[in-house]
């Protein structure tokens, strides 16, 4: 069968199958496959290829088949040199190994992962060098299945590795704070097990004006932190590692930096192309189109005063984003995007005079937080992966919210005709929702509505809950379908 893992494209699809596939244990493959209807509104924004919906099936085929052969899988190393230094497994009661082995012994009820674990940190340190001091550091890519117990073989590396006088680890953890939090967290649990151990550790939350001079006085430390990889904590990283440091303190460094999200904020090849402006010659009938960006904030005012104006409230970053403004268009663009492991610190302010009706109102945003007041717009089009937003009184034609995994608030969510909301695993609060009709869906992600009302209503969920405080629903016309969350209409009116 074809590897999919091993094309990037088809990444984000297998994650998410991935994911369904551990919320809903129960859940049938061929199942799976027929949930494919769900993402025809988000897949651009979950990162879905064009071609999603034709491999689809296939793909699914494929976690299949990793899932019945992922327990005896044990990864493999693939290196960049023929670097082979003799490591033997250590049996002393006190080292840091056999420390962390009793650990997983008392863990796991079996002794196949111990031994898989213990191979691979085994082979994965006989590739790495004992001194790069005068050449380039040692090199290599460790893959296995999924779910086949990628952080259990990282903490054996680790283990196995202070036996051996690697005495710091570094852990790139993806761009998600709390998630390096608990890759911290849990390495510190797993690994700091034994107050008998040989090995002294030093776990780092926080590097920021840390330095190493004397922590490495002691042969018996053994350090370890977990870094985000964005700009400002690389840079941190690279002074803590480099800047910072004495001849002294370097001369002790045998660091393994360990990559724990390859694929993730590397470098970016996409294509980039060339901003769309609609114009319809109507100069009364304004198009605002904030593109795909990672703004700190940004806040959307419907205002008494004349004319259209944009306000930012930190000119130095206003040459980051590009404004174009047409008779019948507004269009704003982060240039920032294009940037490698930069995000910009840009607060800005919108305010769109009364005297001009929106014919469009679509926004695009990554990781930020939006706020929006008192707007009209014939089509209001919100697309969210990874932020925030409040909504007030807004007020459309014709609305639609895809949610990815981000938060939104909401009170008078209203339009003339439809009202489409969709979640992947984010959560919408919603205190009223008027519209002829709404249709809401969600995968694994919550509804919470105080009142809604419409002449049809259909809700749709595979794991994620939807709960209703009141509904005036015409003959409470209101179909519904889920696998395995939970629709709660409390009260009808």
């Amino acid at each position: 069968m074809k590897e999919y893992n091993l094309e990037p494209k088809y990444e984000s699809c297998l994650d998410e199958i991935d994911k369904i596939k551990k919320k809903n244990k129960n859940l049938e493959w061929d199942d799976i496959k027929n949930l494919i209807y769900i993402y025809k509104d988000s897949w651009e924004y979950l990162g879905f290829p064009e071609d999603y919906e034709e491999k689809w099936n296939e793909l699914v085929d494929y976690r299949k088949n990793i899932e019945e052969r992922s327990e005896k899988s044990t990864g493999y190393l693939y290196d960049t040199s023929n670097i082979r230094q003799e490591i033997k497994v250590p049996t002393n009661s006190n080292s840091a190994w056999m420390v962390f082995k009793n650990m997983l012994m008392e863990k796991f009820p079996g002794v196949e992962t111990i031994i898989n674990s213990e191979k691979s940190a085994q082979r994965i340190l006989e590739s790495l060098k004992r001194e790069s001091q005068n050449e380039e550091a040692g090199k290599g890519l460790v893959m296995g299945y999924v779910q086949s117990g990628k952080t259990t073989n990282i903490e054996s590396v680790i283990t196995m590795g202070a036996d051996y006088g690697y005495n710091i680890f570094v852990m790139l953890s993806g761009t998600i704070e709390n998630l390096r939090k608990q890759n911290l967290s849990r390495l510190q649990g797993d690994i700091e097990f034994s107050p008998n151990s040989n090995i002294q550790w030093k776990f780092f939350d926080n590097i920021k004006g840390e330095k190493l001079d004397g922590y490495l006085q002691n042969d018996k430390a053994r350090i370890v932190t977990v870094c985000l990889k964005n700009s400002t904590r690389l840079k941190n990283l690279n002074k803590w590692l480099i800047d910072s440091t004495s001849l002294a303190t370097k001369a002790k460094m045998n660091v393994v930096i360990i990559d724990d999200e390859a694929d993730q904020a590397s470098l970016n090849t996409k294509k980039i192309e060339k901003d769309e402006t609609n114009t319809d010659g109507n100069k009364k009938e304004y198009t605002l189109d904030i593109s795909l960006s990672n703004m700190k904030s940004l806040h959307i005012i419907h205002k008494k005063s004349p004319g259209v104006s944009f306000f930012c409230n930190e000119d130095g970053y206003k040459d980051m984003y590009n404004f174009d403004i047409a008779e019948d268009s507004i269009k704003i663009k982060n240039r920032l995007k294009t940037t490698l492991f930069k995000k910009t610190n840009y607060n800005g302010t919108l305010e769109i005079g009364n005297d001009i009706k929106l014919k469009r109102l679509s926004i695009q945003t990554v990781a930020t937080e939006c706020n929006i007041d008192s707007v009209y717009a014939e089509t209001i089009s919100i697309k969210n992966v990874n932020g925030s937003y409040t909504l007030n009184n807004v007020l459309g034609t014709n609305i639609r919210i895809d949610n990815v995994n981000g938060k939104i608030s909401a009170n008078n969510l209203l339009s003339k005709e439809d009202i489409f909301l969709s979640t992947v695993s984010g959560k919408m609060e919603i205190e009223n929702i008027e519209s002829k009709g709404i249709y809401l869906n969600t995968i694994s992600g919550n509804y919470e509505i105080t009142n809604i009302s419409a002449d049809e209503v259909k809700l749709s969920t595979i794991s994620g809950n939807i709960k209703i405080e009141t509904a005036r629903v015409k003959d409470k016309n209101i179909n519904s379908s889920k696998i395995s969350g939970e629709i709660i209409i409390n009260k009808y009116l």
